[in-house]
């Protein structure tokens, strides 16, 4: 259509200026190829496994009882202005810094008590910073902390679903950016809603200590929908903040000036997110396909990529407000 003529005129000239624009920080592919030419077998290992699966410890008693305890050990050891945010939350809201929630950070950093010591204090800041004092200490729900973000969630730049779950019973979460609107929400609105949906998930035990998969469909997103401070906002919440382990990032039929961005994307991923990153382009059934190889059945792929689940976040929403979620 003249429209969508239009918008890829519009895209490719956003390309063309923005590959000539030295004040975008990048991580190019001489960095990347670098980098993993520095990795250890043993991290290269590690990346690859994550993509079909990743390993988790026999949780036994003694060793959560063991666990918690270097937990706090870890976080006497950090300076006093490493824990501002943590021991906000220990004063305001005693009843969501318990052994269940610092369980979660323990368990994301497969119980390595000083990196989730780590992880957990960082988390408090920016839960501070994205959701201000005044509700960054309520619970995470709907008719809480998400109060004012119902209509950013339903939007669906983020979603999932109970039937989203790869073969290792891994949660799927799928990503649209084709559906963000920055004439109606705020970015700090739209972040929080990925804080939703991946708290949401969190609920599960098995998610905590298996983790998730990121399905990203950028296909149909204009470049005038790309937000730099957005995207850097989800990252940084992602990367050692929320306690959620990434197996795996896959990036599917991106649009052209995806040569652009990603370089900045994995510029702020960091290197343990940038080694699980997949590319894949190709038809819906060539999608599919290749999702299956990955453990990612027909059944838990979109509609949007060819597969067989339709999501409804309007609804999922709605059934998680009336639970109280």
């Amino acid at each position: 259509t003249p429209a969508a003529m239009d918008a890829s005129v519009s895209d490719a000239t956003a390309v063309r200026a923005a590959a000539n624009d030295p004040s975008l920080p990048a991580f190019t592919e001489a960095d990347e190829k670098a980098e993993r030419s520095k990795m250890t077998k043993a991290e290269k290992a590690e990346a690859k496994a994550d993509m079909y699966g990743q390993v988790h410890p026999n949780e036994t008693p003694e060793l959560i009882a063991s666990s918690l305890v270097r937990l706090e050990e870890e976080l006497e050891k950090l300076p006093g202005e490493a824990r501002v945010g943590y021991s906000r939350a220990v004063e305001r809201c005693p009843d969501l810094v318990g052994e269940k929630d610092k369980l979660k950070f323990l368990r994301c950093e497969v119980f390595n008590a000083d990196l989730a010591a780590l992880r957990l204090t960082k988390y408090w800041d920016k839960r501070i910073e994205i959701f201000g004092e005044e509700r960054a200490f309520l619970p995470m729900t709907l008719d809480g902390a998400f109060r004012d973000d119902v209509s950013a969630i339903k939007q669906g730049f983020m979603r999932c679903d109970d039937a989203m779950m790869d073969t290792n019973r891994r949660r799927v979460l799928f990503v649209d950016p084709s559906l963000l609107d920055h004439s109606k929400h705020e970015r700090s609105s739209v972040c929080r809603s990925i804080w939703y949906i991946t708290h949401a998930v969190l609920e599960d035990e098995t998610t905590q200590k298996r983790g998730v998969v990121f399905v990203a469909y950028p296909h149909r997103a204009k470049y005038e929908q790309f937000d730099r401070a957005l995207v850097k906002m989800n990252i940084t919440s992602i990367r050692g903040c929320i306690p959620v382990r990434v197996g795996a990032f896959h990036i599917c039929q991106p649009p052209i000036f995806f040569k652009v961005i990603f370089p900045l994307l994995k510029l702020l991923m960091g290197k343990r997110l940038r080694a699980r990153i997949k590319v894949h382009t190709g038809s819906e059934e060539d999608l599919v396909n290749r999702m299956g190889k990955f453990g990612i059945g027909a059944d838990a792929v979109p509609s949007e990529l060819g597969g067989n689940l339709i999501l409804n976040q309007e609804a999922w929403v709605e059934r998680r407000r009336e639970a109280g979620l």
